[in-house]
């Protein structure tokens, strides 16, 4: 998924499950809060929404993407924050530190306790597989996640990265459910099957920009799939967790 192309946000949400999450953001967001940051705000369908009742400022790198927002918005990174100390009284980003690197995922949440004068929001997919959604690419074998995340996220190593200065104030584990197979699978029908997740969406290679990808099926996939859907755990698919100063 290539976060500055255009094609990427206009069916960005076609199973409108985000719908889900901005009510949930919603019911989270304290009665004292009247600024808010949304960090990584994408399309804007959460920054939009709240615009009418919050003084809310929407940031991303992707221009194509803030081209959707029609709230207050800023180009910029949120590694590196244009915004004073304390700034905001909630800073929030949703399914942004999938896609960031351990290092910078470190710096994005430093970031937002600074700009934060009380409150931090954070939403990720919950317990991800990562290897469940590798694709490969079938011009240059380059593997990669199709919605480009990088790191899977549970309760206890979101938490020790907002601690010591924030406490957990309230969760929601939330969304569709999704089957989660054991990563054993995903890495046996990948390396001694040849199977891998094949998009049904406009992709393209992050090494060679190619948009042709590895698909294989035989009777030995099969099987296989058919073993991972019956051992397969169903979980919902988003983590959203309030955080207040300390």
């Amino acid at each position: 998924m290539d976060l500055h192309q255009k094609q990427t946000w206009y069916d960005y949400d076609r199973g409108d499950f985000l719908s889900l999450k901005l009510s949930a953001a919603r019911e989270l967001i304290p009665k004292d809060v009247k600024t808010i940051l949304d960090a990584g705000c994408g399309n804007g369908v959460i920054t939009n929404a709240l615009q009418n009742d919050y003084d809310i400022v929407g940031l991303d790198i992707s221009e194509a993407a803030l081209e959707h927002v029609t709230a207050p918005k800023i180009r910029g990174s949120i590694t590196q924050l244009p915004f004073a100390d304390g700034q905001f009284q909630l800073c929030m980003c949703h399914e942004v530190l999938e896609h960031l690197s351990p290092s910078d995922s470190k710096r994005a949440i430093k970031e937002l306790k600074r700009c934060s004068s009380k409150y931090i929001m954070i939403s990720v997919p919950y317990k991800e597989n990562l290897r469940q959604h590798y694709a490969k690419c079938a011009s240059c074998g380059c593997e990669s996640h199709v919605y480009g995340h990088l790191q899977s996220y549970g309760q206890n190593t979101l938490n020790a990265m907002l601690e010591p200065d924030y406490f957990p104030l309230k969760t929601r584990i939330m969304g569709p459910k999704q089957k989660t197979n054991p990563h054993w699978i995903s890495t046996f029908k990948q390396r001694r099957l040849g199977q891998w997740f094949y998009p049904d969406f406009c992709l393209t290679c992050p090494r060679c920009g190619a948009d042709n990808f590895v698909y294989k099926s035989s009777i030995l996939t099969k099987l296989t799939n058919a073993l991972g859907n019956l051992i397969s755990s169903r979980q919902p698919y988003w983590l959203l967790k309030l955080y207040q100063k300390k």
